[in-house]
């Protein structure tokens, strides 16, 4: 039906347009994570909304970001939990339920493990600055 030139030139034409660069997505990706990191931390619907697989887009942060989607996702929490303990006088417990976590506990170990301290000893130390 359609000579072969004419065939490859459509498929070359839809490829092209397609085609998204990697800044533009992680571009896209981070604007998702601002907008939903307190209430969705499931790497899986951040590849949904933007129309990737998983592993395709965490294979792309590692190599622009050095880091998951998860790992971008658990960062951008981690940063307004630091935020939120240098800026206000919230107890633990409301920065934990603020930032999306069901049980204070969980953000606490959360808090921990990425900091290597406590929220209250990380907001101690930084008072001292």
């Amino acid at each position: 039906m359609f000579s072969k030139p004419l065939y490859d030139e459509n498929i070359e034409a839809t490829l092209r347009q397609a085609y998204i660069s990697p800044q533009v997505v992680l571009q896209r990706l981070e604007a998702l994570i601002e907008e939903h990191y307190k209430d969705r931390k499931d790497p899986l619907f951040y590849s949904d909304a933007l129309g990737y697989g998983l592993r395709s887009l965490n294979d792309l942060c590692r190599l622009h970001e050095g880091t998951t989607v998860f790992g971008l996702v658990q960062a951008r929490i981690l940063l307004e939990a630091k935020r939120l303990a240098v800026s206000t006088a919230m107890p633990v417990k409301l920065i934990a339920y603020e930032l999306g976590f069901n049980n204070p506990i969980y953000f606490c170990r959360f808090f921990k493990k990425e900091t290597g301290v406590t929220l209250g000893g990380w907001r101690k130390d930084y008072s001292k600055i």
